[in-house]
């Protein structure tokens, strides 16, 4: 997506220096979508509560560090390996490349912000 295919409206509903953090499926498989429905409805049977159509957004897929990109922000998106490395426990992380396909990314983003020389997000100012 290019900077321009961003409607103005949305690249100026942040202000600078905002930030933003989510996990996000890069595909969602109708394989995929039927196992968080199973899931779901394990969880269901202890208590929770939770309408997985509801949480799933069913429009047009954008990837999301891509979208939020072309709408000003500045994004980082790590996989779960990526994470338990940066905290210091890439000995944890048991999964293979199948898992991963299937594991959610995370995108933290900050509107018009530079990144570190790592490629991390700077901490805010406080």
């Amino acid at each position: 997506m290019s900077r321009s295919a961003a409607p103005p409206a949305k690249r100026s509903m942040s202000a600078a220096g905002s930030r933003f953090a989510a996990d996000h499926m890069p595909t969602w498989t109708p394989s995929q979508l039927e196992e968080g429905r199973s899931f779901i409805d394990i969880w269901r049977q202890q208590g929770l509560d939770v309408d997985l159509a509801r949480l799933t957004y069913t429009g047009e897929y954008r990837h999301v560090p891509q979208y939020l990109a072309a709408c000003g922000w500045e994004t980082v998106e790590r996989k779960v390996a990526d994470l338990f490395s940066a905290i210091g426990l890439a000995g944890r992380w048991r999964g293979g490349s199948e898992e991963e396909a299937i594991a959610p990314r995370y995108v933290t983003a900050i509107r018009g912000a530079a990144l570190s020389p790592a490629g991390m997000h700077r901490p805010a100012r406080r």
